[in-house]
């Protein structure tokens, strides 16, 4: 087991995975002496024949797009196997079909000895509820293979519906709970998604097999197995048509992968109005998926966790420049005029039907635990989840980032600030759990080149609240290097901000000197420059 991969199975899905391959290979173990020490000429020409029968379809499964599920016409001839040869015999015959699908189709051995276990427990299972619902039908008892023996035809059709809806529920149930599992998200989510519709290939196996068997009583095995020129040609047609499903399939795909492409070099575009953020945006995202694993999220959520912080400064897009990259502290007005990003960023996402657990983030990720925060006042668990997640994430990194009238904060002023704000501003346990996985997380940050340049290390006031006085900056440059049309949208937004601060010194004095030494160093932040002349 030792050259089996497992790395994406945790403890759970592990020992649900060896439970599992125990079982079935102890049952396809019984099933090979069973039938060995009880086959005859006849039977042993059938199961062979058989054998062939699901190898050519097994060989060749219907992978049904954007599902983990296959169809083939193998269930037919596994069906057939219970009522000629009897549970050990079909036991052989299912695992044998599940085999040959999963190494043609899967890459994992973990799939190629999970998938015949479980077919081999639900075949099992599935055939002795067939004989013991055909005893109830027949009124007498039935022995465990009825073979060819004249039987009445009607008498088979409940006994083959109970077969084909325990094999359908079995063995779905067992392979969509290992996935389930192991992905970490709903049981029922997966099995009603990606498997819940296969009953109709069950149930249209029964038939086909009650078919086959009234045929071979009539006329035989030999020529019945000739006629299966029929079935193929029906595979073939469901083969094509999947296929051409598939191919619709991937290009909706690719179209979504481009549309959330899009929209995160539109948003990595918005944060880059901020003069002060350098990859915030980036590092959140990492922030936030890691916690989505760390509390066992499902799937869908992670994922709204991930866009949520792609996308919860939409909202600056309502904000003006001048205000956002203000070099001092804003004023009320200003502030109040700040907090509208939250309102705006919701309900640019409401249009385009985002998920609302998505807008939850956008909207609600500056509410604080006490009732304090805004826009809408909300308190403790009446902050929706992802929204408590994100605000204790957002507010880490972005005290990290420097401001014209504060240093960034280090990393354990950064600490001290979410210990600090844990049960009023922060949900308590959400900030145990952050800072319990922080070093892993800025592993992965740092692995990508995102991380936060080191800030000089210097004594913060008497609380982690309150803003450094200017002039703490650091003069230590990042390490990496923007993208070049990040870089020009900074630099397009820092001339109009230029341009605006200038204005409000021209306007606050008449004093030449003031003045002066104002536009001199506006124009630097423009044009760099070693020696600028003023000509009055």
């Amino acid at each position: 087991m030792s050259k089996i991969d497992m790395s994406d199975y945790h403890r759970a899905a592990k020992g649900y995975w060896f439970t599992l391959v125990l079982t079935g290979g102890a049952l396809c173990v019984w099933a090979a002496v069973s039938l060995c020490l009880s086959l005859t000429p006849l039977p042993a020409f059938q199961f062979f024949a058989l054998l062939g029968c699901v190898a050519i379809f097994g060989a060749l499964p219907v992978r049904i797009p954007g599902t983990t599920a296959s169809i083939t016409v193998a269930d037919t001839f596994i069906f057939l196997a219970v009522i000629l040869l009897g549970p050990p015999a079909a036991v052989l015959l299912g695992a044998a079909d599940a085999f040959i699908g999963t190494i043609r189709s899967m890459r994992r051995a973990t799939a190629w000895l999970a998938a015949p276990a479980a077919m081999a427990l639900s075949i099992i299972l599935s055939a002795h509820i067939f004989y013991f619902t055909l005893a109830q039908t027949a009124g007498s008892p039935v022995g465990h293979a009825i073979g060819l023996a004249p039987i009445n035809i009607e008498l088979l059709i409940v006994p083959l519906t109970t077969l084909a809806l325990a094999q359908y529920l079995l063995n779905t149930v067992l392979v969509a709970s290992l996935y389930a599992l192991k992905r970490r998200c709903s049981l029922w989510k997966l099995w009603r998604d990606d498997y819940m519709w296969t009953a109709l290939t069950f149930f249209a196996a029964a038939v086909a097999c009650l078919l086959l068997y009234a045929a071979m009583q009539s006329v035989g095995l030999v020529q019945v197995l000739l006629s299966l020129s029929v079935v193929g040609a029906t595979f073939a047609t469901y083969k094509i048509y999947f296929e051409r499903i598939a191919e619709k399939t991937r290009e909706a795909e690719q179209m979504a992968r481009l549309h959330l492409a899009t929209v995160e070099a539109l948003a990595t575009a918005i944060d880059a109005k901020d003069q002060a953020t350098h990859y915030h945006v980036q590092r959140v995202q990492i922030y936030a998926t890691g916690m989505g694993h760390a509390l066992n999220l499902p799937v869908d959520e992670i994922e709204a966790l991930r866009a949520g912080a792609m996308l919860h400064d939409i909202g600056k897009l309502a904000v003006p420049d001048h205000i956002l990259n203000k070099p001092c502290r804003l004023t009320p007005a200003e502030f109040e005029r700040t907090k509208l990003h939250t309102i705006v960023g919701a309900q640019i996402l409401e249009k385009i039907d985002f998920p609302e657990s998505v807008i939850a983030i956008v909207r609600h990720h500056h509410e604080w635990w006490d009732g304090t925060g805004y826009p809408d006042g909300l308190q403790g668990k009446n902050i929706p989840q992802p929204a408590r997640i994100f605000a204790v994430i957002d507010c880490f990194d972005s005290v990290r980032d420097e401001r014209s009238f504060r240093r960034g904060l280090t990393r354990a002023e950064a600490i001290a600030l979410l210990q600090h704000g844990a049960g009023t501003h922060f949900d308590p346990q959400v900030v145990e759990l952050f800072l319990r996985r922080l070093s892993k997380f800025e592993a992965e940050i740092a692995a990508q080149g995102l991380d936060h340049y080191d800030v000089d290390a210097q004594v913060c006031g008497p609380s982690a609240l309150e803003a450094n006085p200017p002039g703490a900056l650091t003069t230590q440059r990042r390490r990496q290097q923007m993208p070049a049309y990040l870089d020009q949208i900074k630099n397009a937004h820092r001339e109009v901000y230029a341009l605006y601060e200038i204005a409000s010194t021209f306007g606050s004095s008449l004093d030449i000197v003031p003045h002066a030494e104002a536009l001199v160093e506006k124009i630097g932040r423009l044009i760099p420059f070693d020696t600028c002349a003023l000509y009055l």
